[in-house]
C-alpha cells in the first residue's frame, strides 16, 4: 500500500505535468489574443487585412452554394472555384459549411485552435526527449513558441497557422515505435485540407519516418514497408483530389514565380523574408549546440540514426535556395524537362512556396536546443535545465512580435454608390491585360454581390485554373467587342480602359477600379 509520502510525491509530479503543459497552451492563448486581436470577432471581417477579407468574402459564396464535387468547389463563381485553389483554408470551411454557419469569420477561431494545438505538439516533442523531467519538457516547449516566424505569417496568410500539422509529425518522428503510425493518416487528411504546401511537407517527413523505421530499425517488413507507403500516398492524392486541388484539366502555366531569398527577383520586385526570422535566443542556442554535438561523440550516432530525415531536410534546404518553380511561358529558370508534360500542369503548380520550404528546418531548431540539454542534463544534474532557462530568457526578452496591421481600410458603400449598383444581376471584372493575383476592390464588391445574391466570376486565387482563364479572356473579347450584357455591372481599370468604349454607356469610379453598365 503507497505511503503518505509516495503520494505527496506523485501528486507533485502529477502537478508539474500539468503546469509544464498549461503554461505553454496558456502563453500560445495569450499571443493569440494579444496579435491577432483583431480578428477575434466572429461577426466583424472587416477588421481583417484586405487579402484575408477577400479570403472571407469568398467563403461566404462556398458556404451558400449547395455540395459539389471536389468538396471545396462553389459554383457561385465564375466557372466554378475550388477554395483549395484559394487561401481560404477549405478545412475551416467545410466545417463551418457542415454546421451551417453561414456568415462568421473564422480566421480567428483558426489561429486561436491552431495555436493552441501547436503548443500541445511542442510539449510532445520536449516531453519525448525529457520523458521523466516535466520542467524541462515545459521550457522545451515554451522555445518552440518563442519563434518569431511561427507567429509573423499567419497575420497576412491564416492558414500558415497550420505550422502544428509539421509539428505533429515531429512529434511522432521523434517518438520511439516499432510499427507505422496510425496518426499518419490523420495528419495527411489535414494537410491536405489547410494548404497544398502541407500536405508536400508532412508527406515527406512521414515517408523519412517510414524510411527510417524499415532502413535503420529494421522494425517493419518490405511488405510493410511497400503498403504503408502505397496507403500513405494513396490517402495524399485522394484528399487533395478531394478538396480540388486537381480539379481542372490542367493548370495554367501564368504563374507568378517565388523568388529564392534574396530581397528581388526577376520581376524587380521585393520579396520579405523576415518570417524567417529565429530569433536570437534561439540563434545563440542553435550554435552552442552545433559546437557540443560537434565536439560529442553522439554526432555521428544522430547523423547516423537521422539520415532518412537529414536527407529530406537537405531537399527542402535546395528548393528553398533555388526558390519557388517558375513556369510562365516566357521564362524558365530552372529544370527545363519541367517544361512539358504533368509534372509541369500537376506538380509544378504546388510547388510555388519557394523559401517557405525552410520552415520544417527552422522547426527543427527547438528540437536540436533540446536534445542539447538533455545530453548536458545526463552529463551534470541541472545542467540541462539552466541551459533551457538560459536560452528562454534572451529569446523572451528580444522577443519582438509582428502586429498585423490592415492595409486598407475596409470601404463602406455610400448610397451614392449603391444607387448605381442597384438592379444588377451580376458583377463582372473585365481585365485587358495581365489577370492580378488579387481582383482589386474584390472584398467590397463581391460582399455586396454576396448580400444581394448577384453572380461575380472572378476569386482571388493563387493557382489559376485554365479553365478560369479561358473565360476571363472570352469575357474581355466580348467586352472588347462591344458585346455587353444586359443588367451587368462591369469593373475595369481605369488606367488601360479605351474611352471609346465608355461612351457607350455610364461609368462611375469607385476607389480604384471604373464602374460601367449600359
Amino acid at each position: 500500500m503507497p505511503n503518505k509520502a509516495s503520494f505527496d510525491k506523485e501528486t507533485k509530479q502529477s502537478n508539474l505535468r500539468f503546469l509544464s503543459m498549461a503554461i505553454p497552451l496558456i502563453m500560445a492563448i495569450w499571443g493569440v489574443l494579444f496579435i491577432f486581436n483583431n480578428a477575434l470577432d466572429p461577426s466583424d471581417f472587416t477588421e481583417l487585412p484586405q487579402n484575408i477579407r477577400e479570403d472571407h468574402v469568398t467563403s461566404l459564396f462556398y458556404r451558400a452554394d449547395s455540395w459539389h464535387f471536389p468538396l471545396s468547389l462553389t459554383t457561385s463563381i465564375g466557372e466554378g472555384i475550388p477554395l483549395s485553389l484559394t487561401d481560404s483554408i477549405p478545412l475551416m470551411a467545410m466545417i463551418y459549411k457542415i454546421f451551417n454557419i453561414p456568415t462568421l469569420q473564422y480566421f480567428g477561431m483558426w489561429l486561436l485552435i491552431s495555436f493552441g494545438l501547436y503548443s500541445f505538439f511542442a510539449y510532445r516533442i520536449s516531453k519525448n526527449i525529457f520523458p521523466n523531467n516535466p520542467l524541462a519538457a515545459g521550457l522545451g516547449s515554451l522555445i518552440f513558441l518563442l519563434l518569431p516566424f511561427i507567429w509573423y505569417h499567419p497575420s497576412y496568410v491564416p492558414w500558415f497557422g497550420g505550422q502544428w500539422l509539421i509539428l505533429w509529425t515531429y512529434s511522432i518522428y521523434f517518438k520511439e515505435k516499432q510499427h507505422a503510425s496510425l496518426e499518419w493518416y490523420g495528419i495527411l487528411a489535414l494537410s491536405c485540407l489547410v494548404h497544398p504546401f502541407f500536405a508536400i511537407v508532412c508527406f515527406a517527413i512521414i515517408t523519412a519516418d517510414l524510411f527510417h523505421l524499415y532502413i535503420y530499425n529494421h522494425s517493419i517488413s518490405s511488405y510493410n514497408a511497400a503498403s504503408t507507403f502505397s496507403y500513405i500516398l494513396t490517402i495524399s492524392i485522394l484528399a487533395l483530389s478531394l478538396v480540388g486541388v486537381f480539379y481542372t484539366s490542367y493548370l495554367s502555366t501564368n504563374l507568378v514565380p517565388i523568388p529564392p531569398l534574396s530581397f528581388s527577383n526577376i520581376t524587380g520586385a521585393t520579396y520579405n523574408i523576415s518570417y524567417l526570422s529565429i530569433g536570437l535566443g534561439c540563434l545563440i542556442g542553435f550554435v552552442i549546440s552545433a559546437i557540443i554535438m560537434i565536439s560529442s561523440s553522439l554526432t555521428r550516432y544522430y547523423l547516423y540514426y537521422y539520415r532518412a530525415l537529414a536527407f529530406t531536410m537537405t531537399l527542402f534546404i535546395c528548393y528553398s535556395l533555388i526558390g519557388g518553380l517558375q513556369v510562365t511561358e516566357t521564362y524558365h529558370l530552372i529544370f527545363p524537362f519541367l517544361e512539358e508534360g504533368w509534372i509541369k500542369d500537376r506538380v509544378a503548380p504546388l510547388l510555388t512556396s519557394g523559401p517557405r520550404f525552410f520552415i520544417p528546418i527552422l522547426l527543427l531548431i527547438p528540437s536540436f536546443i533540446i536534445y542539447t540539454a538533455y545530453s548536458l542534463e545526463k552529463s551534470k544534474k541541472h545542467m540541462g535545465i539552466l541551459f533551457l532557462i538560459l536560452i528562454f530568457t534572451i529569446e523572451f526578452f528580444l522577443f519582438s512580435p509582428p502586429s498585423a496591421q490592415l492595409e486598407d481600410e475596409f470601404y463602406h458603400l455610400s448610397t451614392k454608390d449603391i444607387a448605381f449598383l442597384d438592379n444588377a444581376q451580376s458583377l463582372e471584372w473585365v481585365y485587358l491585360e495581365e489577370v492580378p493575383l488579387r481582383p482589386q476592390f474584390y472584398d467590397v464588391l463581391a460582399y455586396y454581390a454576396f448580400n444581394n445574391n448577384l453572380s461575380i466570376n472572378v476569386a482571388p486565387l493563387i493557382r489559376f485554373p485554365s479553365k478560369y482563364l479561358a473565360n476571363l479572356e472570352k469575357e474581355k473579347e466580348e467586352f472588347l467587342n462591344k458585346e455587353f450584357k444586359k443588367n451587368t455591372i462591369y469593373i475595369l481599370d481605369p488606367q488601360n480602359t479605351p474611352k471609346e468604349l465608355m461612351s457607350q454607356g455610364k461609368t462611375y469610379s469607385l476607389g480604384t477600379v471604373l464602374l460601367f453598365k449600359l
